[in-house]
């Protein structure tokens, strides 16, 4: 009877990463960087059943620190509960998928004891790459093409697996285990709180008034790709040019429909072919007539000609150049806009630099003249 009351506890924790499945076929059929999630499922599914029938054969060893009769073991169901819940509060699918994975085998956890946990966890990593977006996160950490980073990860959970099978029979404390596994959780939150930018004011500059003294330039239309990949968001391309005939080229994407189809440049760029030379946060301070601003510049290469990407995402009360950021404090009715400028560069990374913020400056000052 208890056995059986397990299996249900575990299917009921089941559901809300079997409820994400469609989303996560549909990412597979419709983006590029996605199409070979079905892979990690597929792979994750064959370390999964590699450790149940480990754990069959190890089934008579017994557990060292009474870890069934501990209360700390419930400790095991906070990180998917936590993540569940941040994900269904923003609605944040990958957040979803996540504590789907981390829920259940924390509740293997709480249930079989910490050798089942320990060898559900390469089976679990894997799984991890299945779900849409996982990619985009790696990526702007190590900058690496994101489909490779997450099979090089794969490849080392999957190592483990014989590690952990060999040293399964091994008595350890329950409070052993949990301390070294507190280490990577708050060395992550330590490098998160250093990545995290505080809010900005608001950059919402007009574009749409197509002339300063400085710059002249035309409405382009949107394309299909443009239409497939924000949905019904409103979408404006422009496309300036100074007194030298520099090109400068605008996306502005407001009102925006699907919030999941927003990504963070440098990983639409990476797809798209160009070679990322550079990523930084820029800010810029007050000085003279110019405001101060902040955005995430990408020095980017393709066919042997360099770009300034300058990306940042404003709301009417605030303003982040930051993806992460961005997507905790996103909500719909903010009517929060994403903003990517880029030009060539022609001279120097200095003077084109120099002529982006002129540019960008003069339609920001033409937005707070029409206010």
């Amino acid at each position: 009877m208890k056995h059986l009351r397990n299996i249900i506890c575990l299917a009921v924790a089941l559901i809300p990463f079997a409820c994400e499945l469609p989303y996560a076929w549909q990412a597979i059929r419709i983006s590029p960087a996605e199409r070979w999630n079905w892979c990690f499922g597929l792979w994750a599914i064959v370390l999964l059943l590699a450790a149940v029938a480990l754990n069959r054969r190890k089934k008579t060893i017994p557990e060292q620190g009474k870890f069934s009769a501990s209360p700390l073991r419930y400790v095991l169901l906070l990180p998917g509960l936590m993540l569940l819940a941040v994900g269904y509060f923003r609605h944040i699918h990958l957040a979803i998928l996540l504590g789907g994975i981390l829920l259940p085998t924390g509740l293997a956890g709480v249930f079989y004891g910490w050798r089942v946990l320990l060898s559900l966890l390469p089976g679990c990593g894997v799984l991890m790459f299945f779900c849409p977006s996982i990619g985009i996160w790696l990526s702007t950490v190590l900058p690496l093409d994101s489909i490779l980073l997450k099979f090089l990860l794969a490849i080392l959970f999957t190592l483990l697996f014989p590690l952990l099978a060999i040293h399964l029979p091994m008595q350890f404390s329950l409070e052993k285990v949990l301390f070294w596994a507190i280490i990577p959780l708050l060395a992550l939150g330590y490098w998160f709180s250093g990545q995290l930018p505080t809010r900005q004011p608001p950059q919402l500059p007009r574009f749409d008034t197509l002339l300063t003294p400085q710059f002249r330039g035309i409405q382009e239309g949107e394309s299909e790709r443009d239409r497939l990949f924000f949905g019904n968001s409103s979408i404006q391309r422009f496309l300036f040019q100074d007194s030298s005939d520099c090109p400068f080229h605008v996306l502005a994407v407001s009102k925006i429909d699907n919030i999941h189809r927003v990504h963070p440049t440098v990983y639409c760029l990476r797809v798209g072919g160009y070679r990322i030379l550079s990523e930084s946060t820029l800010k810029f301070p007050s000085e003279g007539n110019l405001s101060p601003l902040q955005v995430l510049e990408l020095l980017v290469e393709r066919n042997g000609e360099q770009f300034i990407f300058w990306q940042w995402y404003s709301s009417p009360s605030c303003s982040t150049p930051n993806f992460l950021l961005f997507r905790m404090l996103y909500s719909p009715k903010d009517n929060w806009s994403v903003f990517i400028l880029d030009t060539p560069v022609q001279h120097s990374l200095e003077d084109s630099r120099k002529q982006l913020r002129y540019f960008l400056q003069d339609f920001l000052d033409g937005a707070t003249s029409a206010n």
